[in-house]
């Protein structure tokens, strides 16, 4: 016995050392050409970078509108026949306008409302003023999300920021909504219709 355990260690082992590991926050600028990808690559929390996000915030703008979300942490995520795996953010969420409820994936859980392989990317905002499009850099307190509200499918999700900031001893999280405005082929209306306010400051709670 004592010996099937020590061959199961030392295979768990070198198969898990096969596997690259790269910081999740450098994805984006990661160069394949360093390292042997053929195991796939660990985009890796090593730095803690995503804590930070995990945890409850809220948005009350004192007239009805409440939106709450958690988010937790996923380790070694897989999407499908890939062979890189991700640390990655995932989230429970909820919003009520005018006091009544609208979703809640705390009670009706929706798997596909909120995900993202790895979020640390490049943001782009259209300046209208100055008539073009201006790049805010990827950096680890900005994460990027793939978000839709439930009842919605992946064709209408859409983007949004999360961007971490400190108030004094207050923790804040500003969120930034980005529409795709794609059109409904059969109805010509917008597929990206959504509840969830556009622009919010999130508190820790």
């Amino acid at each position: 016995m004592k010996n099937l355990i020590l061959i199961i260690f030392f295979v768990s082992f070198f198969t898990n050392a096969q596997q690259a590991i790269i910081p999740v926050e450098n994805k984006r600028n990661y160069n394949g050409a360093l390292i042997d990808t053929s195991e796939g690559i660990y985009f890796k929390d090593v730095n803690n970078v995503l804590d930070k996000f995990v945890g409850t915030w809220k948005y009350d703008d004192g007239n009805g509108t409440v939106y709450e979300i958690t988010f937790y942490k996923v380790l070694h995520y897989t999407d499908g026949d890939d062979v890189d795996s991700y640390d990655q953010l995932r989230a429970n969420f909820k919003l009520s306008l005018g006091g009544i409820e609208q979703f809640n994936t705390y009670t009706n859980p929706c798997d596909d409302c909120i995900w993202y392989t790895s979020g640390f990317n490049n943001k782009y905002n259209y300046n209208q003023s100055a008539g073009h499009w201006e790049k805010t850099p990827a950096n680890a307190n900005m994460y990027e999300l793939r978000y839709m509200e439930p009842g919605f499918d992946y064709r209408e999700s859409s983007r949004a920021y999360i961007i971490y900031s400190t108030s004094g001893s207050q923790e804040v999280l500003t969120w930034e909504h980005q529409y795709g405005e794609r059109t409904n082929y059969v109805t010509g209306l917008p597929v990206d219709v959504y509840k969830t306010p556009e622009h919010m400051t999130l508190i820790k709670q």
